[in-house]
């Protein structure tokens, strides 16, 4: 994580799948960071993949959030690649014209990650669990 912090600005790219591992440590690396988020609605998909870690960081406070509407059966298209590298130019420009934004955006990131507690996470497996139990195991 330490390597990242050499940098202004990061990217969090989904992987294989559409979501990505690497962004509970980007929230950690004290930097304005940029979400891309796959979603298909030709699978009835409203939205990116949500994760544990979805509940202690806003969107757009904490972290910039780009989600795009693709087909994952094919490569992205030029179309969707060249809107998903706009996007992140016009975002760097936002902030390169404004650093009080960069710098709201770094210590409102700071400001969630410090939120985080052992006790938060062991609420959050609890009550998966009790709703899994309660929805799936007893009718």
């Amino acid at each position: 994580i330490y390597f990242l912090k050499k940098h202004k600005y990061l990217l969090d790219l989904p992987g294989l799948q559409p979501w990505s591992v690497r962004f509970k440590y980007l929230c950690l690396c004290e930097r304005v960071f940029i979400r891309i988020s796959f979603y298909n609605s030709k699978f009835e998909e409203k939205g990116y993949w949500k994760q544990m870690s979805d509940l202690y960081f806003r969107e757009n406070i904490d972290y910039v959030h780009l989600k795009y509407d693709i087909d994952f059966e094919k490569p992205l298209s030029k179309t969707i690649l060249n809107k998903i590298i706009k996007d992140i130019e016009n975002v760097y420009s936002k902030f390169e014209k404004n650093p009080i934004l960069y710098k709201t955006m770094v210590n409102n990131l700071k400001k969630s990650a410090n939120k985080i507690s052992l006790n938060n996470i062991y609420k959050y497996i609890s009550t998966m669990i009790n709703s899994y139990t309660k929805n799936l195991l007893i009718k």
